[in-house]
């Protein structure tokens, strides 16, 4: 019987070692006569997966039960690009890299990213990137630093 459903959990957010420890026991109560849909219910999963893991389990054993690795494209951008985008951001403006504009955009940063390490990447790449690290659009100020209101009452 099993013991430890916690139905307000959400299955993917479990750590590796709980999911494994759920599929052995979803695995152990199969065994004993417990229909599909009654499991799937209790471990809040698609009935299709909870079929999928008695599959794995009756072909390969126990063990293919744990996670497996996922594939898909390695990303393009390295620890290293993700640090010195966050330095550059934080520490200096795009003019003291030689850029026009005063402040930083997913395009000028994605053209730094690309001479400094010839990296290229989307602009849609570069905005994920930023919002991960919590960097968020500036906008300029509407006002010239140098503004005299005694002119501009005047005019």
């Amino acid at each position: 019987m099993i013991m430890f459903w916690v139905p307000l959990l959400v299955f993917s957010q479990l750590t590796e070692a709980l999911q494994f420890d759920v599929k052995k026991a979803v695995v152990e109560e199969i065994r004993s006569g417990r229909s599909f849909l009654d499991l799937c219910r209790m471990v809040g999963v698609h009935q299709s997966t909870v079929r999928r893991w008695w599959v794995l389990y009756n072909a390969k054993g126990i063990n293919a039960l744990h996670r497996r690795k996922r594939t898909g494209r390695p990303p393009k951008m390295k620890n290293r690009h993700w640090q010195w985008m966050l330095n550059t951001v934080v520490n200096k403006t795009p003019q003291q890299l030689q850029f026009e504009f005063a402040l930083w955009t997913a395009n000028l940063v994605r053209m730094a990213l690309q001479e400094k390490f010839g990296l290229k990447v989307s602009r849609w790449t570069v905005q994920r990137a930023m919002k991960k690290l919590n960097l968020t659009p500036q906008k300029p100020k509407q006002r010239a630093l140098k503004h005299d209101r005694e002119k501009v009452r005047k005019w």
